[in-house]
């Protein structure tokens, strides 16, 4: 894992500014965005953003996990707010499954198995 991943983790924007002005992999970049956006960490995708860091996936990651304010920056940055409907899809699948499941008779174990498949296959069928 590296250092830009484990600064995204901690939630150390210090360390992440420190090491966005280091010579970065696009790839290293892209990923680090993509782990901050999902977490809903939008100080640390300001931060990766100025430096460089670029990824359409990234406005997909923030709305599976409901976070409209990184949503809405990511989007006016360009990002591809068409993909982020696949995540809010996504969110939606849960839900629905779940729901779908416990009518069914299926136990609450077995309904949150089938919600998560549902949540994660649905959108990408």
């Amino acid at each position: 894992m590296s250092n830009l991943f484990e600064a995204v983790k901690n939630g150390d924007a210090e360390l992440l500014e420190k090491l966005s002005r280091e010579k970065q992999s696009d790839d290293d970049l892209r990923g680090a965005l993509r782990n901050a956006a999902e977490s809903g960490r939008l100080t640390l995708v300001k931060i990766l953003t100025r430096h460089g860091a670029r990824d359409d996936w990234a406005v997909v990651a923030a709305a599976s996990f409901a976070d409209a304010k990184t949503v809405d920056f990511l989007a006016r940055l360009g990002g591809n707010i068409d993909a982020a409907f696949i995540g809010a899809a996504a969110q939606l699948g849960i839900f629905v499954a779940l729901f779908l499941a416990i009518c069914l008779g299926f136990d609450l174990a077995a309904a949150c198995s089938i919600a998560i498949i549902g949540g994660a296959d649905g959108p990408t069928a």
